[in-house]
């Protein structure tokens, strides 16, 4: 896969969510918890509460 084209890469990179919406997918809740897990806590909590209001937007 040499694909020089960034929307093929986009494409794979971010699979159907990509392809439906143009944008790349929210991590789920779960995925979140552990990313956010070594962050600082209110680091942590300004990050949660942007990705609650993104997903409220959409």
């Amino acid at each position: 896969m040499n694909d020089v084209d960034p929307e093929a890469r986009r494409r794979r990179l971010r699979g159907d969510y990509w392809l439906d919406f143009g944008i790349p997918a929210l991590p789920a809740p779960d995925e979140l918890d552990v990313l956010l897990g070594n962050i600082p806590g209110e680091s942590a909590s300004r990050l949660l509460n942007a990705s609650r209001a993104v997903v409220s937007a959409a």
